[in-house]
């Protein structure tokens, strides 16, 4: 039988996530899609794989995967098509109290996921793993059901159970080149032909970016060596009577896994060895890399600390294969930026860990959105520029595989400096100690005459807890500035943008010279992007958005405006924004304003073209702190000077810098919802607060029939603050904590800190409506539960007097 020349979906990549996506494609109805290898089922990382999959992680999105994933195979194996599976569980162990309290923290999200685990002390930690030597063990988390499978008995049985709901599969068919058709369809050519195709899915692996480079962009994925050994047979794992779990130490880091009559043992290395950056060879499937336990030596003799036994064994294989990285150590999944009908799933830091993700992306393909919240591993959280060269950087500066220790508020060490606003260096004179978003480089904090300033990592208040309540107050009593430079911006213009924004946009329109919030809802009612949109002019909006959400953005909108009278252009690199916050704010603007700033001529949700010390600027009034709000928004090469202006007029008012720490602090008071943690992709509208400003008089929009059938459902859960009594600890939530009610959990927050304005702890949450009647409501933090005061007025001024000033 030829080649299938035509297929509905085409799959690019014989691995673990080919064939899932190929199955998951078939399962929801697209039998006629096709998956093209250019060697063997399982060549490249796949069939070197150890085929582990953990629970555990740092983030429930990933714990979620990870464990669906174990389950399909699980489920696999009930069907009849042997994975190989083992249900070992796992010991992860904890050096020092840091660790103990991660593992607190990971167990509020587990009770949610319903996976069993437990906090062992080392003797019972000992009994589970009887080579461990426990000296320096303080205990570990024990998670029964985890395990391994097969790598490559899983991959074929994928692939067998996708065969049988009618995809087909070519090997040794290798993708040559992508061209786009005039009707909008992917001709994919290969060295055995051509396929016309709807949907192309790029699951190549480490290969991804050699396809994707086809269509003109760069994946940040690269390939890293991974070393594990094989020992020969070790007496004292001969003589167990049962498996062993896998354990796993990160400070050194390593894992070992009981192997037949010896053991696996990881060969990790402190500095990732890269592999294949200037393009794999073609010919490269089923071949390994030398061996190097030379660079490996270190870190196998820490290992031998805690298992002696190791220390007298002899080596039966040597395993050095090549597997995907991507900056963050975390997949690429979703349409790429830009490309229609185009997609990606590739990078896992274990294809079978994730896999289950493939479930997601088809309905994300087939339904139009993925039904949960994937944007943890959206291909498009990262900048199209930050490809090869930044994903290199950012992997050479930490561990390639894990961290010791999850720390919440963590920013990566390395990859720094892609993005800078005009007045970065200006800042960092000033004391900035920047974060990362989306590539830009973004003022967290200011430590005012020390150069060499740094975040400490804790779960407690870190070093900067002190510097951050001094900007809140700054801000509360005079006036404080931030660089919003990093904040998405765009312009939507012509004449038809009016009538195709007031389809777009659930709310109604602003008058011209006013602001408003626009929710944008996807078909199915979910919560599809959420702009601040100001009418310049009849047929001219500025719309922005955080930056982390550049990229998604700008693919909702060219989706949506193709065949209308609009065009939509994406200003963030040409326009820089400074905020200016506090009672203060109006008098510092004025000293350098052309313009009356007073209340009556520029009242709230307004904007305004003025210039200011000279620079032709747009000042919105709005933002997100709760006092006297303001945005300045003018050209990249003009914001130097107005941002020396504006410290000089604000020297008299006590004008401080502040950064997106205290940014968030204050907006926590305010019970302001931000996308990504309290609310994504997967959020219905009136669950994210929306229904406020969804206008169902307006007329159509998108979302429309979907937000009316939902109505008002029994579920039906309700944003609101929780003012968490933590006093005498020096704690605040950070997000994914157990929300308790009368003793049962009910929610998990989705975003927490401090608020330094009314003296407490917050977080915020999603909650049943029924409990925001009870009194007993409690959130767990580090495995204590404290009491807190749920609040659906924000807990800062909910008046709102002082931001009119």
């Amino acid at each position: 039988m030829g080649m299938q020349t035509q297929a509905r979906a085409v799959v690019i990549g014989g691995g673990i996530i080919g064939c899932s996506a190929l199955y998951h494609l078939a399962r929801l109805g697209w039998s006629d899609s096709l998956l093209l290898e250019k060697s063997e089922l399982t060549a490249g990382s796949t069939w070197h794989a150890a085929g582990h999959i953990a629970f555990y992680s740092d983030r429930l999105i990933h714990s979620r995967l990870q464990k669906e994933s174990f389950d399909f195979y699980a489920g696999l194996e009930r069907d009849g098509r042997p994975v190989g599976q083992h249900v070992c569980g796992s010991l992860r162990l904890a050096l020092h109290a840091d660790q103990l309290r991660e593992f607190e923290r990971f167990a509020g999200r587990a009770r949610a996921l319903g996976i069993e685990h437990q906090v062992v002390g080392p003797a019972e930690t000992k009994g589970l793993f009887p080579l461990l030597e426990t000296g320096e063990i303080l205990g570990a988390l024990y998670i029964p059901d985890d395990g391994y499978v097969d790598p490559n008995m899983t991959t074929q049985a994928v692939a067998g159970a996708a065969r049988a709901l009618g995809a087909r599969i070519e090997r040794h068919t290798e993708v040559t080149g992508i061209e786009r058709l005039d009707g909008g369809e992917w001709k994919v050519l290969t060295d055995r032909g051509a396929v016309t195709c709807e949907v192309i899915v790029n699951c190549a692996g480490f290969w991804a970016p050699q396809i994707s480079a086809m269509l003109g962009f760069d994946l940040p994925v690269v390939a890293v060596e991974d070393q594990y050994l094989i020992t020969d047979r070790i007496e004292a794992v001969a003589s167990l009577e049962r498996e062993l779990p896998i354990l796993r130490e990160m400070e050194t880091p390593f894992y070992v896994r009981h192997e037949r009559d010896g053991l696996m043992v990881s060969c990790y290395e402190s500095a990732p060895v890269f592999w294949g950056l200037d393009g794999i060879p073609r010919d490269f499937g089923r071949e390994l890399l030398p061996d190097d336990l030379d660079r490996a030596t270190e870190k196998l003799q820490r290992t031998m600390d805690f298992i002696p036994a190791l220390g007298g064994a002899g080596m039966k294989s040597i395993v050095n294969g090549p597997l995907g990285r991507t900056p963050d150590v975390v997949g690429l999944l979703g349409p790429a930026h830009g490309l229609r009908n185009y997609w990606v799933f590739c990078g896992e830091m274990s294809g079978f860990f994730r896999s289950s993700a493939a479930r997601y992306l088809a309905h994300w393909i087939i339904d139009g959105e993925p039904g949960i919240d994937l944007s943890a591993l959206d291909v498009r959280r990262f900048d199209a520029r930050m490809g090869k060269d930044y994903a290199v950087e950012r992997l050479k500066s930490a561990h390639v595989y894990s961290l010791p220790v999850y720390y919440p508020h963590a920013e990566p060490a390395g990859g720094r400096g892609f993005k800078v606003s005009p007045i970065h260096d200006r800042l960092q004179e000033r004391g900035a100690v920047f974060g990362q978003r989306n590539g830009w480089e973004v003022p967290n904090r200011f430590a005012p005459g020390q150069s060499d300033a740094a975040d400490e990592p804790a779960f407690e208040h870190s070093n900067w807890f002190a510097p951050v309540a001094a900007e809140c107050r700054a801000v509360h009593d005079g006036a404080g500035i931030i660089d919003l430079t990093s904040r998405a911006k765009f312009r939507v213009e012509g004449p038809g943008s009016a009538a195709w924004l007031d389809w777009v946009c659930a709310s109604r329109l602003p008058e011209v010279g006013c602001i408003a919030p626009a929710p944008c809802l996807s078909r199915n009612g979910r919560i599809a992007a959420h702009f601040m949109l100001a009418r310049l002019a009849e047929d001219h909006f500025f719309l922005t958005d955080w930056g982390t959400n550049e990229q998604r953005d700008r693919d909702w909108l060219s989706g949506l405006s193709s065949d209308r009278a609009v065009a939509v252009r994406n200003v963030t690199d040409s326009i820089a924004v400074l905020g200016i916050s506090g009672p203060a704010a109006r008098a510092v603007l004025q000293n350098i304003s052309e313009a009356s700033l007073d209340g009556d001529a520029f009242p709230a949700m307004t904007v305004t073209a003025t210039r200011l010390a000279g620079v032709e600027a747009k000042l919105f009034r709005l933002g997100l702190t709760g006092e006297l709000d303001y945005e300045l928004h003018c050209e990249h090469s003009d914001q130097g000077r107005l941002y020396e202006a504006l410290l000089k007029a604000g020297r008299s008012h006590g004008l401080v810098d502040f950064g997106f720490r205290a940014l968030n602090a204050l907006r926590l008071e305010k019970g302001w919802l931000w996308s990504d943690s309290d609310y994504g992709m997967a959020t219905p509208a009136r669950d994210a607060g929306m229904a406020p400003w969804v206008d169902l008089a307006k007329g159509d929009f998108v979302g429309r029939l979907a937000y009316e059938r939902a109505g008002e459902r029994d579920d039906a859960c309700q944003p609101v603050a929780l003012i968490v009594d933590t006093r005498g600890d020096r704690i605040a939530p950070w997000g994914e904590e157990p929300v308790l009610c009368d003793g049962r959990e009910v929610a998990l927050t989705t975003s927490g800190g401090y608020g330094h304005r009314i003296g407490s702890a917050i977080a915020l949450a999603s909650l049943p409506r029924a409990v925001l009647e009870s009194h007993a409501v409690e959130v767990e933090l580090l495995g204590r539960r404290y009491r807190a005061q749920p609040s659906v007025a924000p807990p800062f001024d909910p008046t709102g007097a002082r931001a009119l000033g």
